[in-house]
């Protein structure tokens, strides 16, 4: 080996420090594959290839330079320029699935639909939404497990029906109330803390007249009605009870990367409820 340094060029360095420095790049790229922003993304075999090849060449050189010398350095150029070659198709390949990804995750297609879309311009790390009609309705993210997420978001989605419903709407608020203190007061009103707001000795302050709680049933009976909500996650179900959760808010469509072992299960409860459900195979959850 110490031959084959002294009889090379700085062209030759310059090479081989480019050689070096792919070999860096795709065991970066091995790693990222499991742990970093590809997690969970097939590693692209054709890479995989090229890389073992011009690696296999590189030990050649290495080895071999003194006998291939007597070819008047001919073979060696040929396996130098090989090197490089296949080297700069694997970085193409690296950056290309780097482009892919971004753009699937940062960039929204023209037929997107206008839920889903919504949806995905919200994703953040370790959350769940719920999106109907082209806007989010609820987020959950932050919480312990998955299914606090499903829930919290649930809840805020449910809350956003129950804003719709008739009584609400027909609330008679008194004409100096301010809009973040209706808002306050409707989120009170459909909540269990209704007396809180409609009580004997505080409705006055709210309301010109006092209005009729909103009974479990009715609230019930009313979100009940609801369908075709998507509902997007970061990471994966671990278990169906997420999808029960989601399916009492209306959820007919789900985007989750799947990867669990427990997709089975996941799937059988869709099934149950006739939901929709892909798997995107982008985990965007992580530490």
């Amino acid at each position: 080996m110490s031959v084959f340094f002294k009889k090379q060029t700085v062209a030759s360095y310059s090479l081989l420090a480019s050689f070096v420095l792919g070999l860096v790049g795709f065991i970066i790229y091995l790693v990222n594959s499991t742990t970093g922003f590809l997690a969970g993304q097939p590693v692209d075999a054709l890479l995989i290839a090229l890389t073992i090849v011009a690696l296999l060449l590189i030990i050649l050189e290495f080895t071999l330079h003194d006998k291939l010398e007597m070819f008047n350095g001919v073979i060696n150029d040929v396996i130098l320029i090989a090197i490089g070659v296949l080297f700069a198709v694997s970085c193409c390949l690296f950056i290309n699935d780097r482009v892919s990804l971004a753009a699937d995750v940062y960039f929204i297609p023209v037929n997107y639909p206008a839920a889903e879309e919504s949806a995905l311009n919200v994703g953040i790390v370790g959350v769940v939404f719920y999106a109907k009609d082209g806007q989010t309705i609820g987020v959950g993210a932050g919480q312990q497990s998955r299914i606090h997420c499903t829930r919290l978001a649930g809840s805020k989605a449910d809350n956003w029906h129950l804003r719709q419903h008739p009584k609400v709407l027909a609330l008679d608020f008194i004409k100096s109330i301010g809009r973040p203190n209706r808002d306050n007061a409707i989120d009170v009103y459909i909540s269990d803390d209704y007396e809180d707001v409609i009580g004997d000795d505080v409705w006055q302050n709210t309301f010109n007249t006092r209005p009729e709680p909103l009974t479990k049933e009715e609230k019930k009976a009313w979100l009940a009605q609801f369908h075709d909500v998507s509902l997007g996650s970061d990471a994966f179900f671990p278990f169906g009870d997420n999808i029960e959760r989601a399916h009492r808010s209306g959820v007919s469509y789900i985007a989750q990367p799947g990867g669990s072992i427990r997709d089975d299960h996941v799937i059988g409860v869709c099934d149950k409820y006739g939901i929709a459900m892909a798997f995107t195979g982008l985990r965007l959850f992580h530490h």
